[in-house]
């Protein structure tokens, strides 16, 4: 199994481990990833 490499958030700098999941996932730091899915939250309006 590799070892976990160190890279940085591409939105604040922040240092994080590349976790190499698919599509990209886990690049973020998990400040960023939370503020994003809020973002795609507060975006989608769901009527009903």
């Amino acid at each position: 199994m590799p070892g976990l490499q160190e890279t940085t958030c591409p939105l604040c700098g922040t240092r994080i481990f590349d976790l190499n999941l698919a599509d990209g996932e886990g690049l973020l730091c998990y400040n960023c990833y939370r503020q994003r899915a809020a973002r795609g939250k507060a975006g989608t309006v769901q009527e009903g």
